[in-house]
């Protein structure tokens, strides 16, 4: 009995599959509701729209963990949506930007993945550029935004509608699938975009221009399949080192069709804009966002020291590091946060960067 079930699937995941074989119809159904419900709602409209610039930095940052440690689709878009909507009812402070971002992407990890939680608190904290004494302030954070969102989560994911229109029987499956997903991932960068469509209008037009990436027409294209394609000229680094570097040539297709369309559709005699595989980490653009530098995952199974964080190192430094971030500490407990009922983060002084120090000192003098 016992070789009989370890050569064959694990009974979890037969029991899964039969699950998913009997309710399928029902989870469709949920999902369009779902669909149906994120086209009713508003869009999300920041309070602090002088933040909206550190945006397309931050989701840089989390979309680049959310690749290291291979979490699924739902969860990087759950953490947008957490993030924008929780920014849209409360205001906060500039220096505790990141760490709302960061603290998002953990409410999001532990609504959709299965996966032991160990000590990534810890991480995505030193992850976005703190001091581990803000942790009390991470947690505190958790519960503001659950309460702000009065706890509902429901999001539908634009993967399963891709998931769902693609047939198995189709040529090129992987190809169109990850090319899809590809545009949809690139939709959550630009607000405007990715809250004016459904995520099942969002998978369907990035479906549809696959296609016409690897047949070589585009025409008749909507304003939605245009935005796409603009995202796909101006592509976060994070995106690039999932992608450019995979030797799928769907992404080639799609550059190629972005640049032949939005080239036509300006009137323009030289090439918009060339892509070649980028080799280039969310670190080393640095540079690019100096008001919200993007530090990489600090493990803490070593031993922390106050104020000792990378984010003090120069930024010469920084790009010469060879930085392993593929990994997180070993499984452990979750810490629990003691204030579970607070409703706002008490602000926490952090040590000033050395420029903010200069600049201190000059206005001394």
């Amino acid at each position: 009995m016992t070789s009989h079930l370890a050569a064959g699937p694990p009974l979890e995941i037969s029991s899964h599959d039969h699950l998913i074989q009997e309710y399928r119809n029902d989870i469709h159904s949920h999902f369009i509701h779902l669909d149906h419900l994120f086209r009713q709602r508003p869009s999300p409209l920041p309070l602090q729209p002088q933040f909206q610039p550190n945006r397309l930095a931050l989701l840089n940052s989390i979309f680049d963990v959310v690749v290291k440690l291979s979490w699924s689709y739902a969860t990087f878009s759950l953490a947008v949506n957490v993030l924008d909507r929780y920014l849209s009812k409360a205001l906060v402070l500039e220096k505790n930007y990141k760490l709302v971002g960061y603290c998002c992407l953990w409410i999001a990890f532990k609504f959709n993945e299965n996966k032991p939680k160990g000590k990534l608190v810890n991480a995505l904290i030193k992850r976005a550029g703190y001091d581990l004494d803000r942790k009390t302030d991470f947690l505190r954070l958790e519960m503001d935004i659950l309460s702000a969102l009065k706890w509902d989560l429901s999001m539908p994911s634009a993967d399963y509608f891709v998931n769902f229109y693609t047939s198995s029987s189709q040529p090129n499956l992987k190809e169109r699938t990850e090319g899809a997903i590809f545009l949809c991932e690139l939709a959550h960068f630009d607000r405007t975009l990715f809250y004016s469509y459904s995520p099942s209008s969002i998978a369907a037009a990035s479906i549809m221009l696959t296609n016409a990436a690897l047949t070589g027409t585009a025409d008749k294209l909507g304003e939605l399949q245009h935005g796409l394609l603009h995202q796909v000229l101006a592509v976060p680094s994070s995106v690039r080192a999932k992608y450019f570097n995979s030797g799928n040539r769907i992404i080639t297709h799609l550059t190629n069709l972005a640049t032949q369309v939005l080239h036509k559709a300006r009137g323009l005699d030289q090439q918009y804009v060339s892509y070649s595989p980028h080799h280039a980490s969310p670190v080393q653009e640095l540079v690019l966002y100096p008001n919200l530098p993007i530090s990489p995952i600090a493990s803490p199974i070593h031993q922390h020291h106050r104020h000792s964080h990378a984010r003090s190192q120069s930024l010469t430094a920084l790009r010469s590091l060879h930085i392993d971030t593929a990994c997180l500490p070993t499984p452990g407990t979750t810490p629990v946060s003691s204030a579970a009922g607070a409703s706002q983060v008490t602000p926490v002084e952090v040590p000033l960067d050395l420029d903010e120090r200069s600049a201190k000192r000059r206005r001394c003098q």
